[in-house]
């Protein structure tokens, strides 16, 4: 499955316990639930979920960069369905509705790698990159490049 690509096998585990959204998604997560910029774990469901503590980069036409951090959860949807996975945050920054497709997967790996991600159409943002730039990592990577954190979504 895809939660146990080698590029996760080694990030921490994040125990929710019975926690679950109202919907029964894993779309709750807030930035200090995480102990790690990438995490792991299982809910209530039985469902696998990947974590992370994201920054995204937004740079416009003009030069002006504006940096929002926020948790994004990726999980899978239904207990008997292992190939349906979604995103969820409690801000909708991320959209990956209805699924994840295999360019969502790719971007995921990155991302648990610490690698960053040049967000494009295929990611979700199709009327946005006509005015800016974005560019999706994990919290410690920018971090690394010097961009401090004012606040999160």
């Amino acid at each position: 499955m895809f939660h146990e690509s080698s590029e996760f096998e080694n990030l921490p585990v994040l125990d929710i316990g019975k926690r679950e959204g109202h919907t029964e998604y894993i779309d709750f997560l807030k930035w200090d639930d995480l102990a790690s910029p990438a995490m792991k774990g299982v809910d209530c469901h039985s469902r696998p979920f990947l974590t992370f503590q994201l920054g995204l980069q937004i740079v416009k036409k003009n030069g002006t960069e504006v940096m929002k951090y926020f948790p994004q959860t990726f999980f899978q949807r239904f207990s008997n369905y292992p190939e349906n996975w979604v995103g969820g945050n409690v801000h909708g920054v991320l959209g990956t509705y209805p699924r994840l497709d295999h360019h969502s997967f790719d971007m995921i790996k990155k991302l648990a790698l610490g690698e960053p991600v040049e967000i494009d159409e295929r990611h979700g943002v199709h009327g946005r990159l006509q005015t800016s730039k974005y560019y999706l990592a994990r919290y410690d990577y920018w971090i690394e490049k010097g961009k401090t954190m004012i606040e999160t979504l």
